[in-house]
């Protein structure tokens, strides 16, 4: 009988033992947890779009406060290239991604006509292409972008006309610029 009760107290032992261990690790991997968020948030990320990237110019990044006109410039291609250079199958995809690069004022302006607009160009058969002729920036964030653009419905020709586009840029809290204005002349 004796070595029953001591194999009992031994086994209430390890139970203890293991649910210590287990509040321990919950414990850990909660502060591991809380450190990773926190280092996450302070850290400065940077993203550049798939369209600047695809210019085929060089692109630095530094944490330097001071604008260059080049990467404003930069920008403003890829920008206007996710809004006017597309075909029917993804003028839906790529007017939702320009979208995502306006202010929310911007945003709240040209969401509902953009969206209705690529709706009516993929049920329409309708492609578009934009050619850049001349990017001039204006300090300390606009930037004007002229050149020729080109419409398609099927294989006909439906415009070709010359156009200037004015960007202006914001820079939101997360230090990305954000298209807070844009006129078409």
């Amino acid at each position: 009988m004796a070595d029953f009760k001591g194999s009992l107290g031994s086994a209430i032992n390890t139970g203890r033992a293991w649910r210590v261990a287990a509040v321990v690790f919950g414990v850990v991997s909660i502060g591991l947890t809380m450190s990773l968020f926190r280092q996450a948030s302070n850290h400065q990320t940077i993203l550049i779009p798939y369209g600047l990237i695809s210019a085929n110019k060089s692109v630095s990044v530094t944490g330097k406060t001071e604008l260059d006109g080049e990467y404003l410039s930069l920008m403003a291609r890829a920008d206007l290239s996710s809004l006017l250079d597309w075909q029917p199958a993804s003028v839906n995809r790529q007017t939702h991604q320009f979208l995502t690069r306006l202010s929310p004022e911007a945003y709240a302006q040209f969401n509902i006509s953009l969206t209705n607009d690529a709706a009516k160009y993929a049920a329409g058969n309708v492609s578009e292409a934009f050619f850049p002729q001349t990017i001039e920036f204006f300090h300390p964030h606009k930037v004007v972008v002229s050149g020729l653009l080109k419409r398609w419905s099927g294989d006909e020709q439906t415009l070709k006309s010359s156009v200037t586009y004015t960007l202006d840029y914001e820079q939101a809290v997360t230090g990305i610029y954000a298209i807070s204005k844009l006129e078409v002349k």
